[in-house]
């Protein structure tokens, strides 16, 4: 049984960071990436409370020498944050994607940063459930505020054709229904 939980950041990083053109003749281009340590801390904060109730076990999934600010801060941060009874791990992303994929049940929470987290939901939706059609997500604001959404892709062949695969979405009202408890009805 596959029973694992990525938790994405969505909010600062590589896609929301400032993106700029240097140099046009050169043609240099810059984007910037940028976390608050209090956005870190509410984000550790999050996943402490959701490894208490799992297997107490967090792997973060990073590039520690691509990303060394960055990266230190996080594990700083956990080692303030996250409770003595979770195990957290901190692996590279190269071999941790590979590590995963091998031995799923090995790993209980993996968080990640928003664009790494973009690659791995979408390869491993496509490993483990044979296409992007059947994953979804779940954005959580810091409201608790809930967004569900395929993870389909932007599916520009059938763009403006008026048809699409319900799949996805069926597969999140399933889990809205299991999630809200609905059991003499499901959710529409």
């Amino acid at each position: 049984d596959i029973n694992f939980l990525i938790i994405r950041e969505n909010n600062s990083g590589l896609y929301n960071g400032e993106s700029s053109v240097i140099d046009n003749f050169s043609r240099i281009t810059s984007q910037t990436i940028q976390y608050k340590s209090q956005f870190l801390t509410q984000i550790l904060e999050k996943l402490n409370c959701i490894a208490l109730s799992r297997e107490k076990l967090i792997t973060f999934f990073s590039k520690e020498y691509g990303l060394r600010t960055i990266h230190s801060e996080i594990v700083s941060l956990s080692n303030e944050i996250i409770d003595k009874s979770i195990k957290f791990n901190s692996v590279n992303i190269d071999y941790g994607v590979v590590d995963l994929i091998n031995s799923p049940q090995d790993y209980d929470v993996i968080f990640t940063l928003d664009f790494m987290g973009d690659i791995i939901t979408d390869l491993l939706v496509d490993i483990f459930m044979g296409s992007r059609l059947f994953g979804f997500s779940k954005n959580i604001t810091q409201n608790n505020n809930m967004v569900f959404q395929t993870i389909s892709g932007d599916a520009l062949d059938i763009a403006g054709t008026n048809s699409a695969n319900p799949i996805g979405y069926l597969n999140i009202i399933m889990y809205l229904n299991k999630l809200f408890n609905f059991e003499n009805g499901i959710l529409f």
